[in-house]
């Protein structure tokens, strides 16, 4: 034990002071302590769990999970620091969680898993169960592209590192740290009788998308909308802004009353016709100090006298 087959250069991994290596062509991993003394070894070749078609890449996780390329197969292949079998992912292909000649893979501080899926000419990203998170790169010799990339590593701050094998290059990518919405908005009136006409304003940062609650039973997506409240009242309004990273609210309260009027109606008498107490177009009044109404029936050519009636 010891030796190797087709030994892929950094396709070894260090944890707790052993080293695991990727032995490629024995199709195996072998385990060695830190003076390269040989512990272990698992793996043949074959498509069951455990056996692997040329193993190019290999990472352990804090837990002591060591994670597999099985380059060959198109998978990911987890194994106990034991190299007892755990869990696969993955089939040939090119759509998320696909591969297509899977080679080097690494992990960050949260122990998420970075693959380089070789001939899909691009990086996917996991969580530690493998479940997909995101995946950049395509083919091409500009920054961001990658000609036949092998090798990867993570730092300590999350930047990864890609040997972009035919472009002759390592080319470093750092965390982009998602941008949220935040919601913020103004009105031309807070207060007011009803009916309230009021102008909304959306002053919200890096939002794509906002929706509306006035409060009072209606809703609008329009990004300035006017809305009038016709009944008193004290009125929340909400705005949630909204990108394809989150969302944020934001409130605020709108007061509506009923006007207080200095007179309130009484009563009223007429209606439209030639007979007493019938009107076609009144155009004048006079009250005396007895409180008899007298009303000039303009179109009747006449003047009325209502006399004035007291109720106890």
């Amino acid at each position: 034990m010891g030796n190797f087959l087709i030994l892929k250069v950094l396709q070894s991994t260090l944890f707790l002071g052993d080293i695991y290596v990727a032995d490629t062509g024995n199709n195996r991993i072998q385990r060695f302590d830190s003076s390269g003394g040989f512990i272990s070894t698992w793996g043949s070749s074959g498509t069951g769990n455990g056996e692997f078609s040329n193993p190019q890449g290999i990472a352990i996780d804090s837990l002591g999970t060591a994670y597999v390329a099985d380059t060959g197969n198109n998978r990911i292949q987890m194994f106990g620091s034991n190299g007892i079998f755990l869990y696969t992912w993955g089939s040939s292909g090119n759509g998320e969680g696909e591969f297509n000649v899977p080679t080097g893979i690494a992990f960050d501080s949260l122990n998420n898993v970075y693959v380089v899926d070789t001939s899909n000419t691009r990086i996917q990203k996991f969580d530690s169960s493998g479940m997909f998170i995101t995946t950049w790169g395509y083919y091409g010799s500009d920054d961001g592209q990658f000609s036949n990339p092998q090798g990867i590593a993570v730092d300590s701050s999350g930047s990864v590192y890609v040997a972009d094998s035919d472009n002759d290059c390592v080319q470093k990518f750092a965390k982009i740290d998602p941008v949220f919405p935040v919601a913020n908005f103004s009105s031309n009136v807070t207060s007011g009788y009803a009916p309230l006409l009021v102008q909304f304003t959306d002053l919200s940062e890096h939002a794509t998308g906002c929706n509306w609650d006035f409060g009072d039973g209606n809703t609008s997506t329009e990004q300035n909308p006017m809305h009038v409240y016709s009944a008193a009242g004290n009125y929340t309004v909400n705005l949630t802004a909204s990108n394809l990273n989150g969302t944020n609210s934001t409130f605020a309260n709108i007061s509506v009353s009923v006007p207080v009027l200095p007179y309130h109606f009484v009563k009223k008498w007429g209606s439209f016709g030639t007979g007493n107490g019938q009107f076609n177009f009144p155009a004048g009044v006079f009250v005396d100090s007895s409180g008899n109404v007298y009303v000039a029936d303009t179109d009747n050519n006449r003047i009325q006298k209502l006399i004035a009636v007291v109720t106890s």
